[in-house]
């Protein structure tokens, strides 16, 4: 998948395309982009994703408390796993967001050879959310593509949405949350310098840099599976313990999410990791001292172990 930044006239001869933000590139996103690809496909189009950075809602009412299900890296990497040929990433603006429905859609038949738009049957955009279907389908037949609409993907009588992921995801719901997305949720940051609390417990970790605004689980530990870089020589998820917290029992700090490797042992700072959300096995609480600290996390190592063992190998 070519990614490109901006709007750019492209030389393909057309396109069968979709427009969202995908926060989360849910089981809902991912019906809708793989239709796009396979419809551009069967018709020997290209197949071109559209998404915003940052989000919308981030730059329309910044004052409110709103958290990324996934960053803009995470986005792309699960985007290109759908099949399209192209993701354009158009940066969302004050600017972009005065825009009317009408000159957007002008914009994008100027830079993009559209045959097809594929949205869900709920889809906006445009300044005042102008731009609904029928205004779609109208702004179409005069440009010469065709709107065709997706019905929500549903789960337990209820559509799957970015909001439900994201209130099962705060509650440490991490389980049921992957059921929506379709696959674990997940954290991916760059490993940074900790105070180094965790190996003087014997239970190293590895401290992630994430994006200010990234959503995460409530507090506490999970048990979790860890992509490693690739100069780590090993391709298979590695099983870990998260913590999400405070660290309370050192006194009041910064939330940190923190990693604990249960089969590698090698020196990861400055490396990206993606940590694969299971399951929370506790909520986070202060203990009496660092040692009895240190007891309950040879627990949670136990725990996560045996959740996270290959069916073949449980006894």
């Amino acid at each position: 998948m070519e990614v490109i930044q901006g709007w750019t006239k492209l030389a393909i001869p057309g396109a069968v395309a979709t427009i969202g933000v995908f926060d989360g590139v849910h089981l809902g996103h991912q019906v809708l982009i793989r239709g796009v690809a396979e419809r551009a496909r069967a018709l020997d189009l290209r197949s071109v994703a559209i998404t915003f950075h940052p989000h919308p809602r981030s730059v329309v009412a910044p004052e409110l408390p709103w958290e990324y299900i996934c960053s803009l890296e995470e986005r792309i990497a699960r985007i290109s796993e759908l099949g399209v040929d192209l993701l354009i990433v158009l940066r969302f603006s004050p600017e972009l967001a005065a825009t009317p429905a009408e000159e957007f859609v002008a914009r994008l038949v100027d830079h993009v050879p559209l045959r097809e738009l594929h949205v869900g049957s709920g889809f906006v955009l445009g300044r005042g959310r102008e731009g609904n279907v029928a205004r779609l389908a109208a702004l179409g037949h005069r440009w010469g593509f065709t709107v065709h609409t997706v019905p929500p993907v549903c789960l337990d009588g209820r559509p799957v949405s970015s909001t439900q992921i994201r209130q099962l995801v705060q509650a440490g719901r991490v389980d049921e949350a992957q059921r929506w997305l379709g696959r674990p949720f997940s954290l991916r940051g760059e490993v940074v310098a900790g105070e180094g609390r965790g190996r003087l417990l014997g239970f190293p970790t590895a401290n992630l840099h994430l994006h200010p605004r990234q959503l995460l689980p409530a507090d506490g530990v999970y048990a979790v599976r860890v992509r490693l870089p690739a100069v780590a020589s090993c391709l298979e998820l590695q099983p870990a313990l998260a913590y999400v917290g405070r660290r309370p029992t050192f006194g009041p700090g910064e939330r940190v999410v923190e990693l604990h490797l249960l089969d590698f042992q090698g020196d990861l700072l400055g490396y990206e990791l993606r940590a694969d959300f299971v399951r929370r096995l506790r909520p986070d609480r202060a203990f009496p001292n660092a040692e009895a600290l240190a007891r309950q996390m040879a627990q949670d190592a136990a725990a996560a172990r045996a959740l996270l063992r290959p069916p073949h190998d449980r006894s």
